[in-house]
């Protein structure tokens, strides 16, 4: 029992060290800060401004959706790809008329480094309501971001959605 609990103090204690665990850097010299956009990470971040055009798309798993993407400055990005407790939550909801039509799931996502240094993901967003009644219409996105750091950041931007 002894035994166990020593392995278990020095565990932790290399965790905390950095030692077999990953190292998070939260040594910023920016206000931590996030735009919405549009794009994947296959097209890239894409700035949009309020009242622009996206596109609803037929997803995979049969629900209409737009594809918005956060960028992140002054924030810990996680690992491009992975689904971590270190990576950034990410939550986009979605309103027509003050009235919650959509979200993406709230989960940790490692960002993608883009070019220029910003970090960007595209995050694919379901609508539950009907197709017709948010096409044409404008959209409402609100999306917050938080970090292993403590860090949080939101943005809204709205959007007209077409087919």
């Amino acid at each position: 029992m002894k035994t166990t609990t020593n392995i278990a103090l020095w565990s932790l204690a290399l965790v905390a060290l950095g030692c077999g665990g990953e190292a998070v850097d939260c040594t910023f010299t920016e206000a931590a800060s996030v735009v919405l956009g549009g794009g994947t990470v296959q097209t890239g971040f894409l700035a949009l401004n309020d009242n622009d055009v996206m596109t609803v798309v037929l997803g995979p798993q049969g629900l209409y959706m737009v594809t918005p993407s956060v960028r992140v400055r002054g924030m810990y990005p996680g690992v491009a790809g992975r689904r971590d407790g270190n990576d950034p939550l990410i939550e986009i909801k979605a309103y027509l008329n003050d009235v919650e039509i959509g979200s993406s799931a709230r989960e940790h996502l490692g960002l993608t480094q883009t070019a220029n240094g910003d970090e960007g993901l595209g995050i694919f967003m379901p609508f539950t309501v009907v197709q017709a009644d948010y096409l044409n219409q404008s959209v409402l996105l609100r999306g917050t971001v938080s970090d292993a750091c403590g860090r949080s950041a939101n943005d809204e931007l709205t959007i007209v959605v077409v087919q």
